[in-house]
């Protein structure tokens, strides 16, 4: 159920991104480092930080012999920042 928690709030945070790349470029770049998104859509230093904690969930998730498992402390980490990611890019996208 974590790993659950802790996927779907990387995909938030990646479709939020993507929806301003792809307001900016007008097309999908087909990407799941959140790290690089924030960086092409310029996402300021603190949200790049945010998604560098985020990212590794995409993969630790899905393959779990890659990672351990998440705890909750982790999982509260990850959700919370892909609630400042997403309220970012409100702000960005003028929702």
């Amino acid at each position: 159920m974590l790993d659950a928690a802790a996927f779907y709030s990387q995909q938030a945070a990646e479709k939020a991104l993507k929806s301003i790349y792809i307001s900016e470029f007008n097309k999908l770049w087909k990407v799941h480092d959140l790290v690089r998104i924030a960086k092409r859509v310029k996402a300021p230093t603190k949200i790049v930080r945010l998604c560098a904690k985020i990212t590794p969930a995409y993969t630790g998730t899905r393959y779990p012999d890659v990672c351990n498992e998440y705890d909750r402390r982790d999982v509260e980490e990850i959700l919370r920042g892909a609630k400042e990611v997403l309220e970012w890019v409100k702000i960005r996208l003028n929702l």
